[in-house]
């Protein structure tokens, strides 16, 4: 995972459920990923969530 990524999860707010507290997470890092990389274009919501799992995969 990226230092953006990792960043954007610590600071995502907790709730003390698992499933929503991981929806936080997952949603503050691709916004900041997408914040940091304003290039980058999709062609939906599903393309958008491959590229960030394919970047998730090859990050650090």
């Amino acid at each position: 995972m990226c230092k953006i990524c990792k960043e954007a999860m610590a600071r995502a707010k907790q709730i003390g459920q698992a499933t929503p507290d991981a929806w936080e997470r997952a949603d503050a890092a691709i916004r900041a990923w997408r914040a940091a990389n304003p290039e980058l274009e999709f062609d939906g919501v599903i393309a958008e969530c491959d590229a960030w799992a394919e970047h998730m995969a090859a990050a650090d």
